[in-house]
């Protein structure tokens, strides 16, 4: 509820009815990132930075407020038209594994949370350590997975881990030839092993992006 942001899902309430917890959420017209990833397999560049810009202003907002969601990935994402009409937005979902700055929860531990496809090397060490960098990394899978059609990391869950601990990101023009150096160099910095080879903000990774 503190999240008051256009690319944010907007919490309305919450409050429990015959032993049953609920939280009331405004209504999305649209279909999220997965499903059109499903639909159409590659996205076109212009559509990967209409909703990674988005997408990175929401998330730029949320951790300026001291937020790291921690679970970046296309079923989070809901897409609607701009008001315009002309392009597709990001609207983010689904702080439930957020880590709130400075918090103290049992629920947090120690461990790796949050969709082992996306998770940067550090989450999956200790989630409770990240920073906003964490979903940078997810980031940089996303828009790989966006305009490649895959994941940079295949396999089992555990051969997924070691790649993300252990492997060099693949270099997306490997799938998708046309692709340019710098969108291409973006997403790599973006996949860096460590944090302090990535970039230092939401923003600066879609303005990498062109």
């Amino acid at each position: 509820t503190a999240l008051q942001h256009p690319n944010i899902v907007r919490m309305i309430g919450s409050g429990s009815s015959d032993g049953i917890v609920y939280l009331a959420m405004e209504y999305l017209n649209g279909d999220d990132l997965s499903w059109k990833l499903k639909l159409q397999g590659v996205l076109t560049l212009d559509e990967t930075r209409d909703i990674l810009t988005s997408l990175c202003l929401a998330l730029d907002y949320a951790h300026e407020k001291g937020f790291v969601h921690r679970d970046i990935k296309p079923s989070n994402v809901m897409l609607r038209q701009s008001r315009d009409g002309e392009t597709l937005e990001a609207v983010l979902m689904d702080f439930g594994v957020a880590k709130v700055r400075e918090a103290q929860t049992a629920i947090t531990g120690t461990g790796g949370i949050g969709t082992i496809g996306y998770m940067a090397p550090e989450q999956i060490m200790a989630a409770k350590e990240v920073d906003n960098r964490a979903d940078i990394y997810a980031l940089g899978v996303m828009a790989y997975e966006m305009l490649t059609g895959e994941l940079p990391f295949k396999g089992s869950p555990a051969q997924v881990m070691f790649a993300h601990l252990q492997q060099p990101p693949p270099d997306p023009r490997d799938v998708n030839d046309d692709l340019s150096s710098p969108v291409a160099h973006a997403i790599l910095r973006a996949l860096a092993k460590q944090p302090d080879d990535r970039f230092s903000s939401a923003g600066e990774f879609a303005a990498a992006l062109g």
